[in-house]
């Protein structure tokens, strides 16, 4: 009977210090070295093409920034402000997700994952994103405004644009779907996307980041304007 109840407990023994090693092996977390230096990173959150730039010392993360994203603005936000925080703060990406922004700090810490990998030699080194500049419409114009609208995130965005013989001269939202997130989108996209339209001459720039489906309606409606303007 002795034999049997010591026979037991050392199962039971041999068993927990197995899952306690067991467990541990699991959740730690593989110290690497660096290569010091600058390294960039990309990954999907909301939406595809979320960038991060990472810089090294040889053992510590020194800094985390999102370069470039098309996450949903009004919800992003806190986890873009947020997860690098945290990440240089811990010297590691296995932190906590930003409540309500769950994809987008995930997406940022497996891009930052992807950047420690490259510092240490385990990925092949990627190249920051490179944007080509827009090129001008070579079209003339019937002076005047026109209107047009486009699908939005939610509903159309209607637009008016007004043109010289030779030039686009001016791009205004005129109607859009009011609501918190909408307001913003379209004020992100007159502070961006317009003024690269006017400087440009073409409907064909960068999409807002945050703003994407907004954006797209824009130079969508814009594109329309240009087709019934143009000579």
């Amino acid at each position: 009977m002795i034999k049997t109840q010591l026979r037991n407990t050392f199962i039971i023994l041999v068993i927990s210090i197995a899952l306690v090693f067991g467990i541990g092996a699991a959740t730690k977390k593989e110290a690497l070295s660096y290569t010091p230096g600058t390294y960039y990173g990309t990954a999907t959150g909301n939406a595809e093409g979320l960038w991060v730039k990472v810089d090294f010392s040889e053992d510590s993360i020194l800094s985390v920034e999102v370069i470039e994203h098309h996450e949903t603005s009004g919800i992003c936000e806190p986890a873009i402000e947020q997860i690098p925080v945290k990440i240089i703060t811990t010297n590691s990406p296995y932190v906590d997700a930003v409540s309500g922004a769950t994809k987008t700090s995930d997406g940022i810490k497996n891009a930052v994952i992807s950047c420690m990998n490259q510092a240490a030699g385990k990925e092949e080194i990627v190249q920051p994103p490179v944007h080509e500049d827009p090129v001008p419409l070579e079209y003339s114009y019937n002076p005047g405004t026109y209107s047009a609208s486009a699908k939005g995130f939610y509903e159309d965005v209607k637009v008016e644009v007004t043109f010289s013989e030779t030039a686009i001269t001016e791009v205004k939202v005129t109607d859009f779907a009011r609501s918190e997130y909408g307001d913003e989108r379209v004020a992100e996209v007159q502070e961006t996307v317009i003024p690269d339209i006017l400087k440009w001459q073409t409907y064909g720039v960068d999409a807002c980041s945050g703003a994407t489906y907004t954006s797209q309606a824009v130079m969508e409606a814009v594109q329309k304007c240009v087709e019934q303007a143009k000579k």
